[in-house]
């Protein structure tokens, strides 16, 4: 393999690298942790899933809903 061979080939590398790189960025930030919902445990609905910044915005209020829901 010559000289220019070589240089051929990392540069092919380092496009593919980028590229990669490229891709890895665009997907982290569409599907990565930007908008993701923390999520709870429901007290006292059996486990079921529930967004926590609505919780502690007004915990009273979800315990009020709760006990109208069991009447």
């Amino acid at each position: 393999m010559g000289g220019e061979s070589i240089m051929k080939v990392l540069k092919e590398l380092l496009v593919l690298l980028g590229k990669s790189f490229l891709l890895y960025c665009c997907s982290s930030f569409c599907c990565g942790r930007i908008g993701e919902v923390k999520t709870m445990k429901a007290p006292g609905r059996g486990g079921r899933r529930i967004p926590r910044a609505g919780f502690e915005k007004d915990p009273s209020g979800y315990f009020r809903a709760l006990r109208d829901d069991r009447r």
